[in-house]
């Protein structure tokens, strides 16, 4: 339901009268920092005691609110996930997802804040297709192609024969480079630090850049002039008095590791010979360079590019059995008609017939009918929605199910299939991202980037709040993300052949025209 309707209902809830007004605690879940503000300031505004709670925050005050809430200063608190890791306030009354769910495991962790003192407590979550889809998109957001991975294998390298072996990674800095989020450059770092390639060794953290000025103001004395560590790093900034340099290079250049390159440097700074600053927080690694792999990166980025897209599969598993559960939770009746509607008659006429985890009978499930059988010409008999809930969880959470819970109710997407006028609406979009200067600018073209584009999928190259605006933002999320990006990869390898006239899109047997 539209987000001004959810609000409605939910003042419905904690504001004066309802079911959970006050004195009752209750939890509001929602996606954004954003939303947390403006949600609970709307709430305030009719009277309702309500605060916002975000991981954007200072510890401080999130440390206040959290405070608060135990107290039972206010009553409802606006938060997003990074609410509720260690409440155990026993009188919440009330847990409400303004929104989907990311996983099940989210679900049932922020559900079981409610009514820990054994006395009644509410739970509602409102969710539709729309929800659906944001988080599916969303799960795309860590997707990488093999190309940038190169980038960063042949980074890595270069780099590592320039200190010795050890290199510095900046992951924010890096990532506005690779546009890449950096934990998705981490998490590449530890995969290739692990067997089967094990091709560098991690080390502490610390700082990737040292920033070293003479005291003197001007160029340094005979004895920083005579000082390996200062020397170290005015060859790596370039600048004989010193400046802004790369701790793993400079240690590296005279075989120094970098934490006895800043025990010197420290020491400098006692005597007040020199100034000095760290900045850029970073990784380090030493670079194992006789390890055979470095001498086939394609196989590398091939072997870290499956390991990547397996665990964004995982996390678009996790959101399809979420959207599959809260939709058998609706039952039938309470889903608008159509193939969403059908998909959950078919789930519970399947486990009508089947024994749910652990039981002996059919009969646990609650099946129900119109009172004929399907031999009889009437419909077939349905599990009830809160049996099916219980046996699909189960299944779930314990890995037993036959048919895993994401099979079972597929969020719907439009797809073009033999739509023409849908492919051409697509098409024409796909080659407006594909012109566009900004985006030609800020990154290397290709399908993907194009789908993160038309889906709306934030990325350091393309920040929300730059591009939000942007007429192609989110435009097509009501198609598959991987639809899109097959689409935008195939006009990519037709523009990169040069090809005149009419190009096939397989598999389609549509054709695109060039301008």
């Amino acid at each position: 339901c539209h987000e001004s309707t959810r609000l409605a209902k939910v003042f419905e809830l904690v504001g004066p009268g309802g079911e959970l007004a006050r004195p009752a605690s209750t939890i509001i879940y929602v996606r954004t920092r954003r939303e947390t503000e403006v949600v609970s300031e709307q709430l305030a505004a009719k009277g309702v005691r309500s605060r916002a709670y975000h991981a954007g925050m200072s510890a401080a005050d999130r440390s206040k609110v959290q405070k608060a809430f135990m107290r039972g200063t206010f009553d409802v608190v606006v938060a997003t996930v990074a609410f509720g890791m260690g409440i155990d306030k026993s009188d919440i009354r009330g847990v409400i997802h303004l929104g989907m769910p990311r996983s099940i495991e989210d679900y049932i962790q922020e559900i079981g804040r409610a009514g820990r003192d054994g006395g009644p407590a509410t739970c509602m979550t409102f969710f539709d297709e729309v929800d659906g889809r944001k988080l599916h998109s969303l799960s795309h957001g860590d997707g990488i192609d093999k190309a940038t991975v190169l980038k960063l294998l042949r980074r890595l390298r270069d780099r590592a024969a320039q200190g010795g072996g050890k290199v510095a990674v900046p992951a924010e800095a890096w990532a506005g480079e690779l546009d890449a989020k950096g934990a998705v450059v981490e998490t590449l770092l530890v995969y290739l630090s692990l067997a089967p390639l094990e091709m560098v060794r991690l080390a502490p953290s610390g700082y990737a850049f040292v920033t070293v000025t003479p005291t003197s103001g001007g160029r340094p004395g005979p004895a920083l002039a005579a000082d390996a560590a200062f020397q170290a790093v005015a060859r790596a900034a370039g600048s004989p008095a010193g400046g802004k340099a790369d701790l793993a290079i400079a240690a590296g250049s005279i075989g120094w590791s970098v934490p006895a390159l800043i025990r010197r440097l420290s020491e400098l700074a006692d005597e007040r010979a020199v100034t000095l600053s760290f900045s850029d927080p970073a990784m380090f690694v030493h670079v194992l360079s006789d390890v055979p792999a470095w001498s086939n990166l394609g196989k590398v980025a091939d072997e870290l590019v499956a390991r990547v897209e397996a665990f964004d599969a995982h996390q678009r598993a996790k959101v399809e059995s979420m959207f599959s559960l809260l939709a058998v939770m609706c039952g039938p009746t309470n889903l608008p008609s159509g193939e969403l509607r059908s998909q959950v008659e078919g789930v519970l006429t399947e486990l009508s017939g089947a024994d749910a985890p652990d039981r002996g009978d059919r009969g646990d499930l609650g099946a129900e009918s119109d009172g004929s059988d399907t031999e009889g010409g009437g419909r077939a008999a349905m599990a009830t929605p809160e049996a099916a809930v219980v046996s699909l969880t189960e299944s779930y959470l314990c890995g037993t199910a036959s048919s895993p819970v994401e099979s079972c109710v597929r969020i719907p997407f439009q797809t073009c299939g033999e739509d023409s006028a849908a492919l051409t609406l697509v098409l024409s979009d796909v080659q407006q991202v594909l012109v566009d200067r900004v985006f030609r600018e800020s990154v290397r073209p290709s399908g993907r980037a194009v789908a993160r584009i038309l889906h709306g999928i934030p990325s350091p190259r393309f920040p929300l709040l730059e591009w939000r605006r942007h007429p192609l933002w989110g435009r097509r999320c009501e198609f598959a993300f991987s639809e899109l990006r097959r689409l935008a990869d195939q006009v990519l390898a037709q523009t990169r052949l040069g090809s005149a006239g009419a190009c096939e899109l397989a598999p389609n047997t549509h054709q695109l025209s060039s301008d």
